[in-house]
C-alpha cells in the first residue's frame, strides 16, 4: 500500500511537466487536448499532491512504529516499497509498447 499512494501523484507530476515546463523548453510535445491552462492543476493539483505527501508520510511513520526497525534500515525499506509499484507500472508499459 506504501508506494501504491504515490503513483498517481507521481504520474500527475510526469503530465505537468511534460505539458507546461518541458514543452516550453522544446523537449516534448504537449497533449492535443490539454488546453485548460495552468489554473486548474493549481486548484485540483497542489491539494491532491499535499493530501497524498501527508498521507505517505503518516503511512511511513506508522510503518516504522509497528515494524521496529531502526531508522537506517527503514530508509531502506521504505525506498523500496514506495518505488516497487512504479516500477511495475513502467515496465509493464516499457513492454506493451516493445511488444
Amino acid at each position: 500500500m506504501y508506494g501504491v499512494l504515490l503513483v498517481v501523484p507521481v504520474w500527475l507530476a510526469a503530465f505537468f511537466l511534460k505539458s507546461y515546463p518541458l514543452h516550453a523548453l522544446g523537449w516534448t510535445s504537449r497533449e492535443p487536448t490539454e488546453n485548460d491552462g495552468v489554473l486548474p492543476w493549481l486548484i485540483l493539483g497542489v491539494p491532491l499532491l499535499l493530501l497524498t505527501v501527508l498521507g505517505w508520510v503518516l503511512v511511513g511513520l506508522l510503518g516504522r512504529v509497528v515494524l521496529g526497525l531502526p531508522r537506517r534500515r527503514w530508509h531502506r525499506v521504505r525506498a523500496g516499497l514506495a518505488a516497487l509499484p512504479s516500477s511495475v507500472l513502467l515496465l509493464g508499459g516499457l513492454l506493451q509498447a516493445v511488444f
